[in-house]
């Protein structure tokens, strides 16, 4: 961990912690001495940059640390690595059912990322038999989430100013945090070094739906508001026009919004065969528990 990071959770569950760096090779050495398992959760970076900076602080984060991670267990007898990807590495693909076999088809640098990841673990399993394990989650939500769009979406909702493009009724994949670490731990388990699984629900949901639940939780009513496609993209467009020119990052982009008028779907087939995954927690239960949460921490 950094010496920044925030323990405040595990701090009193008797957890041996070292402080290290993902880019220091020698401390990620000392932090795996002994070590069966590593779930590598280190990642990061702005979704939607379009920077050249962005995208240099995505590969760092999500991909030269990965690097540094399996050069620092090369001699060591770890029986397994469950490396956490993104179903981002598949790319956007609209109306098909993704699984693990389908092309990935990566275009922006978040999703670049997430894939040259992937390719540096299988080719550490291929060239070195490193055992690594990768699970791509898609949209992942749930209690201690502050840095994702979900709590920015609960907060537009309970101001009923959240918007609903295109009327807010195409389908995304999503997945509770619990049932994340849930299939880790099966990977742990039954995970075979070198596949690939996919971790979601067993069904998308439309905006709408997730709007709505989280409007049923804060509570209010009317929580979305209609925004035609051709309007959010004008006002992507402009946001990233005017990024560029005073030298920030765009709130949003004409990709996202592509991405959030496309219908996506994904299947958790492979996962539930090999690792007998099954995603416990339903959306209503888990944006119940998501909503309570930030309303205990005051954050909504």
């Amino acid at each position: 961990m950094r010496p920044t990071s925030n323990i405040s959770g595990i701090e009193d569950l008797g957890i041996e912690m070292v402080r290290g760096d993902a880019h220091d090779v020698e401390s990620l050495k000392a932090a795996t001495d002994n070590v069966d398992v590593i779930f590598n959760t280190v990642g990061g970076g702005y979704v939607s940059t379009k920077s050249i900076k962005g995208r240099d602080e995505l590969r760092h984060l999500n991909v030269i640390s990965l690097r540094n991670l399996l050069e620092a267990i090369k001699d060591k007898s770890v029986a397994k690595i469950i490396h956490f990807s993104s179903i981002s590495a598949m790319g956007v693909q609209k109306d098909v059912e993704l699984d693990e076999r389908s092309d990935c088809r990566p275009v922006t640098p978040h999703e670049v990322a997430k894939r040259e990841s992937e390719e540096v673990a299988l080719s550490h399993f291929d060239n070195f038999e490193t055992p690594v394990i990768i699970l791509r989650p898609s949209q992942i939500y749930g209690p201690g989430d502050t840095k994702s769009e979900i709590l920015m979406m609960a907060r537009l909702a309970k101001k009923h100013i959240f918007p609903l493009i295109g009327g807010g009724d195409y389908y995304m994949p999503w997945v509770y945090v619990d049932n994340v670490v849930e299939c880790a731990l099966r990977a742990m388990e039954f995970g075979r070094p070198g596949e690939i699984y996919i971790v979601s629900d067993r069904t998308s949901y439309t905006l709408r739906n997730i709007v709505e639940e989280i409007g049923k939780n804060i509570p209010t009513r009317n929580s979305g508001i209609y925004v035609s496609k051709k309007v959010a993209l004008l006002l992507a467009g402009a946001s990233e026009i005017t990024s560029r020119i005073i030298g920030v990052e765009p709130f949003f982009t004409t990709y996202r919004v592509d991405s959030v008028t496309s219908n996506r779907f994904v299947s958790i087939d492979k996962a539930a065969k090999q690792l007998a995954y099954e995603p416990k927690t339903t959306l209503e239960a888990g944006m119940k528990e998501t909503i309570e949460w930030y309303k205990d921490e005051g954050l909504l």
